[in-house]
């Protein structure tokens, strides 16, 4: 029982994930559940910013970013992560944007998001989640919106 928030997916390989479940003395399974992420090779993440954002003379920019399996955390009880900010992880570095070129600058980022005094023009934030595919298998997904994440996690649609 102790173990059981800290708990990661044992199965060996490139990635794996288990649901997991309490169970009482008695056989019964207690009321919450929980889906570990793990896995032996890291998570590229890399799709066109065009997916996220339907803006006129949108640049030609590819989103990139690298994380290990293990470092994926679905929240107890659901079936998906917390709403992150991408441009909060292009500041910190975590994410990055590349052109045909090579590494967009952080000041033709910044233009990008904002507009005038650091007023925030574009938002957009992702998530990972479980989902069961078409051959019944547990299956990680990544799903973004073009929105904050105060506003994704202030509308009940879109919280759990």
């Amino acid at each position: 029982m102790e173990e059981y928030p800290t708990a990661i997916a044992r199965s060996p390989g490139k990635a794996g994930m288990e649901l997991m479940a309490q169970a009482r003395a008695n056989g019964r399974l207690v009321d919450h559940f929980k889906v570990t992420v793990n896995g032996s090779e890291v998570l590229h993440i890399d799709f066109p910013i065009s997916m996220l954002f339907t803006v006129t003379d949108l640049p030609n920019w590819r989103v990139q970013w690298d994380t290990w399996p293990r470092d994926v955390h679905i929240r107890r009880n659901m079936s998906s992560s917390c709403w992150f900010d991408l441009y909060s992880g292009i500041l910190s570095n975590e994410i990055l944007i590349f052109d045909e070129k090579g590494p967009v600058p952080k000041d033709k980022i910044e233009d990008f998001f904002q507009q005038g005094k650091g007023k925030m023009v574009l938002h957009a934030a992702y998530r990972w989640a479980v989902a069961i595919s078409e051959d019944q298998r547990m299956m990680l997904g990544l799903y973004g919106l073009p929105a904050s994440t105060t506003t994704l996690e202030g509308n009940p649609i879109f919280k759990g």
